[in-house]
């Protein structure tokens, strides 16, 4: 191939990576939503960004960084970073609980990985003078990036798996994270949980009976359910009350 068709990048141009938290969070079921109706996938997928976009607000040290049904956001600081969880998952669980009916609810989940990243907007024109500043500052890069999306699965629905990098590894000054799942609410969010714990167990008794029509494989639901009953400890507030 001639030279002048090679595509130029000079990575060695690169600032060094700065440490940092990366949390993943998405829609759950995304393939059914956009299999049954374009425009229930985008009322869903468009909550998110709009729950992300009020969590975010007068943050200064977090970076969010869109896709289709989901986003990642990154912070060096750990403070921020769960900051940041606990104001967009009560904004998400607030809203799910106002709806009224369980086929107009959608789930969230989310991972956080740390460790190097490189955003976009340190891409210099040392490194290559072929992208416009739009979309490179669209571009995130690093490690924590695939590590947060690939351990989402050990999350529960509205909750948040830590990787084995946020467990080992933390800015100076901050320990490491404890635990595979982070526990985001408050203490004065209790009200808040419960009534998420009391609507997500009957999403759940209705996705079952409905399973077939909405394409949520019964395997799958019935793990997720499971997973939410441990994280949310429904099962003993379930006991109790009886």
């Amino acid at each position: 191939m001639p030279d002048d068709k090679k595509l130029y990048f000079n990575a060695s141009a690169l600032p060094a990576p700065s440490y940092e938290y990366v949390c993943w969070y998405d829609v759950m079921g995304t393939k059914s939503h956009l299999t049954q109706s374009h425009k229930k996938a985008a009322n869903f997928f468009v909550k998110i960004h709009l729950a992300a976009l009020l969590a975010s607000q007068n943050m200064e040290n977090v970076r969010l960084y869109p896709v289709m049904d989901g986003l990642y956001v990154t912070a060096q600081s750990q403070q921020a970073i769960l900051s940041f969880s606990h104001h967009f998952m009560m904004i998400l669980i607030n809203n799910f609980c106002a709806e009224s009916e369980n086929k107009y609810r959608f789930l969230v989940r989310g991972s956080l990985a740390f460790g190097p990243v490189t955003h976009g907007d340190q891409i210099t024109t040392t490194c290559t003078r072929e992208m416009n500043e739009n979309y490179r500052c669209s571009l995130l890069l690093g490690m924590p990036v695939i590590q947060s999306y690939i351990s989402e699965k050990g999350a529960s629905p509205f909750g948040v798996f830590i990787h084995e990098s946020a467990r080992a590894f933390s800015p100076e000054n901050t320990s490491p994270l404890s635990g595979i799942w982070y526990r985001w609410w408050r203490e004065e969010d209790q009200k808040q949980i419960k009534d998420l714990t009391n609507c997500i167990v009957e999403y759940f008794d209705w996705s079952e009976k409905n399973s077939l029509e909405f394409e949520y494989p019964i395997d799958d639901l019935r793990r997720h359910r499971d997973i939410a009953l441990s994280y949310f400890n429904i099962q003993s507030d379930l006991e109790a009350s009886k």
